[in-house]
């Protein structure tokens, strides 16, 4: 799970400066990739309200994007622990689903690094080594929810590809990117472009019963 600060109490120990939503409207309207004259529209609009949701964040929360990887272990006499396993934030936790409820080693999930407002990398985290492995998207790049779908016939736990929708804010475009999902480092083995832009909360899963060959 990713953890905010402000959950458990905690949101006064983890700050960042607040800021008037006007004044962060017009930063992002002026950021070289996601301002107004690349998302179109007059300066201080958003790209179909997404932005806005970057602008409200910050009016109720004290931390930058996303929260920080948790776990809750839970003893038979019912006391619960909290451990915090990684300093990077993010959201959009995924693993491979036929490990959900059961022990599982990786997860993968977007992640605001150097503590951004939105997502810029891919980061998966090994709970077995604790080594973390991140991709970083080029500037002006927003990713979105991690689907894991495992490679046919696969026994490894993560023997598979990650699929992951990514806002261009460059283009304003969006694209769906496969990546290896045992080495994220190399980048996409695929980016599927499309003609126009995704809303930045898209979410998806992965199924191989869906268009299957007849």
């Amino acid at each position: 799970m990713l953890r905010h600060a402000e959950e458990f109490g905690r949101g006064d120990q983890i700050g960042c400066p607040r800021e008037h939503p006007a004044d962060i409207g017009g930063r992002l309207a002026g950021h070289p990739h996601l301002g107004a004259d690349r998302l179109g529209g007059e300066p201080g609009q958003d790209l179909n309200s997404q932005l806005t949701a970057v602008e409200n964040l910050l009016e109720t929360s004290t931390t930058p994007y996303g929260g920080v990887p948790t776990r809750l272990r839970i003893s038979p006499s019912g006391t619960v622990r909290i451990e915090e396993f990684s300093d990077l934030q993010g959201e959009f936790p995924a693993i491979n689903t036929a490990r959900t409820a059961r022990p599982y080693r990786f997860f993968w999930f977007a992640a605001g690094l150097e503590r951004n407002l939105y997502p810029n990398a891919l980061v998966r985290i090994d709970h077995r080594t604790g080594k973390e492995t991140v991709f970083r998207f080029p500037e002006g790049h927003l990713p979105h929810e991690a689907v894991f779908a495992p490679r046919p016939g696969a026994d490894a736990e993560d023997d598979g590809w990650l699929l992951m929708p990514v806002l261009d804010g460059v283009q304003n475009v969006a694209n769906l990117s496969v990546f290896d999902a045992r080495d994220i480092e190399a980048g996409p083995v695929y980016v599927g472009r499309l003609r126009h832009h995704l809303p930045l909360t898209f979410h998806g899963c992965f199924t191989p019963r869906v268009a299957q060959p007849h």
